[in-house]
């Protein structure tokens, strides 16, 4: 008599003990591929492999960013608008975060790990909870006055609240005065080619979008003084990489994406450096990689005394 097959037990097949699962991120898939002695197997894909939290580098292109002398991916993830909205087999996306998986300690620098670094971080939340206070304060007329012309001058409502994807892919609602007509994402998609920076973020000149008061508020970044509210609420630090909007986040190459392992910022080295005088949008995220690697108290402090005269010049703002 033959057995039934679904009584059968399925034979047990041993891994030898030296080959593991490494998670191979390669363009738009994150896949898994065996290892031996430390070794990624290679199946003739491009990308990283992550063992025990560590990013190693597969094929890395020559022009990549590195991180602890790792070369990392460079070139778009296109698939990761799909990964944001419907998440991936056997991956839970928490809430209010992206479906991307992003190795974030390893785009911090080793000193991280030390107590300093600990303490060090805990003095800036405390920095910037009561310098953004302050400058609230100080500066309430002028928001307040901003507010009231904005309201006069032009339909809509005063305050802009968009999506912002922020520390390590969490999203957060970001406060600016309102500097565009009503309309201005619905015109967005025919302004797309006017675009001046390359890479996922949206910059033109003379934006048709932008109101007459908008192009003074933004000139001077008065727009952006509701967001020491979100500094307040911790969404966001005086000094850190700039936020993201969900779109563009979704078209980050893998390098990129290290830029927010920090709690993101106002103002950084992009904002006084030039701001979007600097087209290129890889060298935006070198320099938040940068401020990173470099980060101190000491840091902070010189860039928020290089913002105030970057502020009142206006150059780059638009």
């Amino acid at each position: 008599m033959r057995p039934d097959p679904d009584s059968v037990p399925a034979p047990t097949v041993e891994r030898p003990p030296e080959v593991e699962e490494a998670v191979i991120l390669a363009g738009d898939v994150e896949a898994k591929r065996p290892v031996s002695n430390g070794r990624v197997l290679r199946d003739g894909s491009s990308g990283h492999a992550r063992i025990e939290g560590r990013l190693l580098p597969v094929d890395a292109p020559a022009n990549g960013h590195s991180v602890n002398g790792h070369p990392l991916l460079h070139g778009h993830n296109r698939g990761a608008a799909d990964l944001e909205e419907h998440g991936r087999e056997g991956t839970h996306a928490p809430p209010l975060s992206t479906a991307i998986s992003v190795p974030w300690d390893d785009f911090l620098p080793i000193r991280s790990r030390e107590r300093r670094w600990r303490a060090a971080q805990s003095f800036k939340r405390g920095f910037d909870v009561a310098g953004a206070g302050l400058v609230l304060l100080l500066l309430s007329p002028v928001i307040l006055a901003a507010a009231i012309v904005v309201r006069v001058t032009s339909k809509g409502p005063v305050l802009y609240v968009c999506d912002y994807v922020g520390y390590r892919g969490r999203r957060f609602p970001g406060f600016k005065l309102r500097t565009m007509v009503q309309n201005a994402e619905v015109r967005k998609v025919d302004l797309l080619h006017l675009n001046h920076m390359d890479g996922p973020a949206f910059k033109i000149r003379q934006d048709p979008r932008v109101t007459s008061v908008g192009a003074f508020l933004r000139k001077y970044s008065i727009d952006e003084l509701p967001q020491l509210w979100n500094v307040i609420r911790g969404d966001m630090s005086l000094v850190g990489p700039r936020p993201p909007l969900p779109d563009e986040w979704a078209q980050f190459a893998p390098w990129q994406r290290g830029k927010l392992a920090v709690i993101p910022g106002i103002t950084c080295y992009w904002q006084v450096g030039g701001r979007s005088n600097i087209t290129s949008f890889d060298e935006w995220v070198r320099l938040d990689l940068d401020y990173i690697q470099d980060w101190s108290l000491w840091t902070d402090l010189k860039i928020l005394i290089r913002t105030i005269p970057a502020v009142l010049k206006g150059d780059g703002a638009y």
